[in-house]
Order: C-alpha cells, then structure tokens, then sequence
C-alpha cells in the first residue's frame, strides 16, 4: 500500500481523463504523480491507484461510494 497526504494542488481526475500525456506536464501536482506510479512501477506492480485523481468527486453518488468503499480497499490492497 503507497499512502500520500493530499496538498494544495492536486491532480485531480477531470485534469487527466482523456488528455494527450503531454498534456500532464503543465498540470501542478503533476510530479507527485508521476513520482507515486514510479514507485508503484519500481516496487513491481502494473497498476497504481490515486484517490485524488481516481475518483470522480463532481459525481456525488460516486464520490460517496468510493468513500463508503475506502475501507475495504485499503484492507485488502
């Protein structure tokens, strides 16, 4: 399990749904996610997950959800 602490700019899910990569680079936050799928990549695995920017929080009913679900995720990550 990788853990972050959220900070004021985040990249958040409508930042990078459906954007060119080279798009990402003007983005503020931007490093910390890279940073944070480059450890995931290092330690192995193929895919990360980023609550900040794997959750659609302008989607009230999926942001409860995923809120609701945190718990069990994190449990058996």
């Amino acid at each position: 399990l990788l853990s972050h602490r959220w900070e004021e700019t985040e990249v958040l899910l409508h930042h990078i749904q459906n954007k060119d990569v080279r798009e990402l680079k003007r983005l503020g936050g931007i490093m910390k996610l890279r940073s944070f799928c480059k450890t995931a990549r290092d330690a192995g695995y193929f895919w990360a997950w980023m609550d900040t920017c794997c959750i659609n929080k302008s989607n009230n009913v999926e942001l409860g959800e995923s809120v609701q679900s945190m718990f069990v995720w994190y449990r058996h990550s």
